[in-house]
């Protein structure tokens, strides 16, 4: 990050940050609470890149901090709807090359907000990450996350959709499902951190785009860290900017921080 924001002219060579950074840097520095932002897609060059976000909260401030182009990002082969809530899905292989660094971070004062007005430019953020596509016309589908993925697998393994329609899915539900596990799909994933413990909340938002049009699936981890243990839940639906709010809303409150997530100051 050193060499981002030395290139970025937000320090200079001895790395004190310049007066019109410095609110910026404050706040990015010691922060309540981030929502943090990850938008994958597979390249014209049979490369997986992202593009990550970081919106952050101290006292009422808000700040964002956006990566500039895409990186090229380790391919996990991992379908879009397991979803993660900050922490990988198992140890870090220690012989996969480096994630690539974005060439440049751009810094925007989002300014003092409220929580309505935190939601509702947050809404805004991500929407405009995730670019225009139309929602899926689907009926919301609820399950156990494992059984949902084991059925999406089976499919994806050619075994056709049986197994989704063992969990009653219709034919187009389980169509539009199987699309959504998709590896290949792109897929823009939204997760909570707290701080100072940088804690995860419970919940990962995702919004996947098929060849149906995008959906958005929202996975509940008890207890909020990474675990095949634990029992977790995994509910798909179509998107609209009135759904991507409450479920941010939720997200958000599912966190710690809990209905104080808009205000509690990190000890």
């Amino acid at each position: 990050m050193w060499h981002e924001l030395l290139a970025g002219e937000v320090i200079d060579g001895s790395g004190h940050v310049k007066d019109e950074y410095s609110e910026q840097m404050r706040v990015l520095s010691n922060p309540d609470i981030e929502v943090s932002v990850s938008v994958t897609r597979w390249h014209d060059d049979d490369t997986l890149r992202e593009m990550v976000a970081s919106l952050v909260r101290q006292g009422s401030t808000w700040v964002g901090a956006t990566t500039h182009g895409w990186a090229a990002k380790p391919n996990e082969d991992t379908p879009a709807l397991a979803g993660h809530n900050g922490a990988g899905a198992g140890p870090a292989d220690p012989t996969a090359p480096p994630a690539e660094l974005p060439s440049e971070v751009v810094l925007s004062t989002l300014g003092d907000m409220g929580r309505d007005m935190a939601l509702s430019t947050l809404t805004d953020v991500i929407l405009g990450l995730a670019g225009e596509l139309e929602s899926a016309d689907i009926e919301p589908v609820h399950g156990r996350r494992d059984e949902l993925l084991a059925a999406v697998g089976s499919s994806l393994g050619g075994a056709g959709l049986a197994d989704l329609f063992g969990m009653g899915l219709s034919p187009h539900q389980a169509e539009v499902i199987a699309a959504a596990g998709n590896p290949l799909a792109p897929m823009l994933t939204v997760g909570v951190v707290e701080y100072p413990q940088q804690t995860c909340g419970h919940t990962v938002l995702c919004l996947i785009d098929t060849e149906y049009g995008r959906v958005m699936s929202t996975t509940e981890f008890l207890g909020g860290n990474w675990s095949d243990t634990i029992e977790t839940w995994l509910t798909v639906g179509p998107l609209d900017r009135a759904r991507l709010t409450a479920e941010l809303s939720t997200l958000l409150e599912r966190s710690s921080a809990g209905a104080q997530w808009d205000h509690r100051r990190a000890m």
